[in-house]
């Protein structure tokens, strides 16, 4: 607790880079495969880093691999049989954006304390989602199911992370989390109490995952609080936030030497964020699978449009929170005879472009691309 007050500033919100938790997140339903963990048929999606292993798991019930009396392997059913059981376990594989929301806020009231911590859905709503101290704070019917079948589906998920002796355990450093083998309930929830008209309260635990992420440090105070109160149906902005703050946080990391200018690497932003609707067409799947040949859609075009602006608005709380110093927008465009002919009356004389792009100029012809400057130009970290 004290090493945390004294990294951060008081009051802000303790946000996760770690890549164990990071890469939980972006998993998507695209690699999901099957194993035997400890005699019962599960259904895995892993991700693999440096020296370890995470993966979101579901076991198999018996009936669903039953086959005329006969107890299956997965991998024995035809493909019909497999693609019941993944849309009926699939839940529990991936996190929706609502989800990552609800996580993190978790884990600042998580890392803030030294013990199993209570809250309320009007404690999230009040100081994490609007940001006031109002005790008259009231959560609407559908803003309160939504929490409540968020916090339902965070508890059915479980985790598997394995270590090995290097893990985090080099150059005379150790955090203590080498050779570990975890297989639990990614968040334990306990002590669930009514607290009159749309509330709840409850007391809740990451267990040794959560004490992973404590002794390794990996967080900041780098998303302001804004980043915390988007719609719920705009949950993918935060989501889009997270990954970008991470990569602040690895290139800030002041034992490593990384340059003060960075290309944000947006083709990767939008591999690890989950594309989400409000009518849930399109789940467990990154914003990258979504938009594949968007160029040629008119509809997948307003939905990159729409992630580019995010990223604007993003980038502009990082300069407003003194996250990053600043960061440009340069604009690619190919001279098509499509694009000359929109913009005819754009050229100079001597045959020079004289236009002003904007957001809204993306199209087949435009594309964009942010430079972010981590301090002024003439402090270079290296």
């Amino acid at each position: 607790m004290k090493e945390i007050k004294g990294r951060l500033e008081v009051g802000s919100v303790i946000t996760v880079h770690d890549n164990l938790l990071a890469n939980l997140y972006e998993l998507d339903l695209k690699n999901i495969s099957s194993k035997n963990i400890d005699g019962e048929e599960y259904l895995v999606n892993e991700a693999s880093g440096r020296y370890y292993k995470v993966a979101l798991i579901a076991k198999i019930p018996k009936d669903l691999l039953m086959v005329n009396g006969e107890l299956k392997k997965y991998d024995e059913l035809s493909k019909n049989q497999q693609e019941i059981i993944l849309n009926q376990l699939k839940a529990r594989l991936y996190f929706t954006n609502v989800e990552i929301l609800f996580t993190n806020i978790l884990f600042d009231r998580y890392l803030k304390s030294d013990y199993d911590y209570d809250i309320s859905l009007k404690e999230i709503e009040r100081h994490y989602r609007r940001k006031g101290h109002s005790k008259n704070v009231k959560i609407s019917d559908v803003n309160y199911e939504r929490y409540i079948s968020t916090l339902s589906n965070l508890t059915l998920k479980e985790i598997t992370l394995t270590t090995e002796p290097k893990f985090r355990n080099e150059n005379n450093k150790s955090y203590g989390v080498s050779n570990l083998k975890i297989k639990q309930k990614f968040l334990n929830v306990f002590n669930l109490y009514d607290l009159g008209e749309n509330n709840i309260g409850f007391t809740y635990s990451f267990q040794q995952f959560g004490k992973v992420i404590k002794k390794c440090r990996r967080y900041s105070n780098s998303l302001i609080p804004r980043c915390y109160q988007y719609r719920l149906n705009q949950a993918m902005k935060h989501s889009i936030a997270y990954f970008i703050g991470i990569e602040i946080f690895i290139r800030k990391n002041p034992r490593k030497k990384y340059n003060n200018i960075f290309m944000l690497n947006i083709s990767r932003i939008m591999q690890k964020v989950h594309y989400e609707t409000r009518k849930d067409e399109y789940t467990g799947y990154s914003i990258s699978s979504k938009l594949e040949g968007f160029k040629s859609l008119p509809n997948k075009l307003r939905t990159y449009k729409m992630v580019m602006k995010y990223i604007k608005e993003i980038l502009d709380s990082f300069v407003s929170n003194g996250t990053i110093y600043e960061y440009e927008i340069n604009y690619d465009y190919d001279e098509t005879e499509e694009f000359q002919e929109k913009h005819e009356y754009d050229y100079e004389l001597n045959g020079k472009l004289s236009y002003r792009f904007t957001l809204e100029d993306i199209s087949r012809d435009v594309d964009v691309s942010f430079m972010i400057y981590l301090n002024k130009p003439n402090e270079n970290i290296i």
